[in-house]
């Protein structure tokens, strides 16, 4: 059994903070177009 190092679990948690903001940020967008288009 391989133990992730303090720094590895901390990359992995910001990749998927980065992954959820660009996903929010991305929906916005989206909300955002769909609202011009009227």
């Amino acid at each position: 059994m391989v133990v992730p190092t303090f720094k590895e679990s901390i990359c992995k948690v910001q990749i998927l903070t980065f992954f959820r903001i660009m996903d929010s940020s991305y929906a916005k967008l989206t909300l955002n177009v769909e609202n011009f288009n009227f």
